[in-house]
């Protein structure tokens, strides 16, 4: 990644922080940006294939992680606009994702993910 690991513990986890991570991701990937919309209020991620936008804020669970998740969404409408949304092609683009932004896929944080997320970083050794 053209920045530093994230540091997922100590690292500012702001709207301008979210759009220069996504930023250098999507120039490393080759894909468009997406659109970040930044609510207050909002306290789960979201993707919406419609316009590319992630749904994040201050109060998100799982802050960074919630936001890499939902950048490979994004990735996965890009390498494949009908996978299934948590499906074997998105699982390979979250492991691709917190690869490139945490330096290490095994420093996300799988177990917290859903059922079938977490069982594909415990299948590949991702899990510590």
């Amino acid at each position: 990644m053209a920045c530093p690991p994230l540091d997922t513990k100590r690292d500012l986890f702001s709207r301008s922080e979210v759009v220069r991570v996504f930023s250098a991701l999507s120039v490393e990937l080759g894909i468009p940006a997406p659109a970040i919309h930044w609510s207050e209020r909002s306290r789960n991620g979201r993707y919406h294939v419609v316009g590319g936008v992630v749904v994040l804020g201050p109060n998100v669970w799982r802050r960074w992680h919630c936001a890499l998740h939902e950048f490979a969404h994004h990735v996965t409408y890009f390498v494949a606009r009908d996978a299934p949304s948590h499906g074997r092609v998105f699982r390979e683009a979250l492991e691709m994702v917190a690869s490139m932004a945490l330096g290490d896929a095994a420093r996300y944080a799988w177990v917290s993910e859903y059922r079938s997320i977490a069982m594909h970083g415990r299948r590949r050794g991702l899990v510590r």
